[in-house]
């Protein structure tokens, strides 16, 4: 069975997106419904996959010292985070994406390397599973890889995708968001979720940050713009770190 006609495929055995300017605005205790249906009516709703909403998870790689979390807490212009992903399963059995993105001040951009999970996912010691990645990654990937390889959160959240076609602004809205602590794990595993309750994030992307593009696919909501990290967050949660604010 095919997908639904107007769904977008996210599978590509490599791929290097084009850099993008993102904006963020976390909104706690936010109408997810009221908050779709505004974007709903200022841009178009994309589907990838069966289903609207997508399952979005991701497992962070670090060093001991959490030294991307730090980074971004920082603020710091270059920097760069990797990660594990999959969609709209607790763990897969099939396909997954090593991702490493990267950021140079206020442009991002992301290195994606489709990865076979060769079974169960939750089933493959995180050894195993490094060793796997390593294999078809490029030298620079690698590298990444080989300076911050501890498994430290999983992090799964909600996700529903916007764009505007005529102007290529997308947004992303997301919620339910939960990070589940990888550290000491074997593999792979959903254990007891820490949850950020309640918090909403509305992410816009674009190639370059035109303020008026961002107020016209968020109009008429005025949020504040934000640095919000879910890797962070959830690391907070977690009770890694002591802030009270989280880049």
């Amino acid at each position: 069975m095919g997908e639904p006609a107007g769904a977008r495929s996210r599978e590509a055995d490599s791929t290097r997106g084009p850099g993008r300017c993102e904006i963020k605005f976390a909104l706690p205790g936010a109408d997810v419904g009221k908050i779709s249906a505004i974007l709903g009516a200022n841009a178009r709703r994309e589907t990838f996959g069966r289903t609207p909403v997508s399952q979005v998870n991701s497992i962070y790689f670090d060093d001991a010292s959490l030294s991307a979390c730090h980074e971004s807490i920082s603020g710091i212009g270059r920097r760069s985070k990797v990660r594990l992903r999959w969609y709209d399963r607790p763990l897969p059995d099939d396909r997954l994406f090593f991702e490493l993105k990267s950021r140079r001040n206020q442009v991002s951009w992301k290195e994606r390397v489709l990865i076979s999970a060769q079974g169960p996912l939750a089933a493959r010691p995180y050894p195993d599973l490094l060793r796997q990645i390593g294999s078809r990654l490029s030298e620079s990937q690698a590298s990444h890889l080989c300076g911050r390889d501890q498994p430290v959160v999983l992090v799964s959240y909600r996700r529903q995708h916007f764009s505007d076609r005529s102007t290529g602004v997308r947004a992303t809205l997301d919620y339910d968001i939960v990070g589940y602590d990888q550290t000491g794990c074997a593999s792979p595993r959903r254990g007891v979720p820490s949850a950020l309750e309640g918090l909403v994030v509305i992410e816009v992307k674009a190639a370059s940050i035109d303020v008026d593009l961002v107020r016209q696919i968020l109009h008429p909501l005025t949020p504040r713009r934000t640095r919000c990290s879910k890797y962070v967050l959830c690391c907070q949660r977690l009770g890694w770190l002591n802030l009270e604010a989280s880049g």
